[in-house]
């Protein structure tokens, strides 16, 4: 694989929850925390979704209210709603990707490839 475009979103379905990919706005790769223990826009939007986002471990992870796990056609809907939503927000494309592609892109793959 060469490599990796870092100016758009990588999104995929991981089972149970979504998982986005979101690249550095400065230098190349992905963030390792995109979303911490305060208050931003994502938190806002994730509220008007009623989703929960995790974002403390080289992905942002959509879930479904309470952290619960999302079943395929809420994961559907997350992918066709809540991921244009966050794009738009952050004024980036974005793409679909396999598992595999996903944990091969991941910052701290390492650590939490299902491999």
């Amino acid at each position: 694989m060469g490599e990796p475009s870092t100016c758009e979103l990588i999104v995929c379905d991981l089972g149970g929850r979504v998982g986005v990919l979101v690249p550095k706005k400065k230098g190349s790769g992905f963030l390792k925390m995109p979303l911490g223990h305060r208050e931003s826009p994502l938190s806002q939007l994730a509220r008007d979704y009623h989703v929960d986002f995790v974002g403390l471990d080289g992905a942002l992870e959509i879930f479904g209210p309470g952290h619960s796990r999302l079943d395929q056609r809420e994961a559907d809907s997350v992918i066709e709603t809540v991921v244009p939503a966050i794009a738009k927000l952050l004024c980036i494309s974005w793409r679909i990707v396999q598992q595999r592609e996903f944990w091969e892109l991941h910052p701290t793959a390492n650590s939490h490839s299902p491999r």
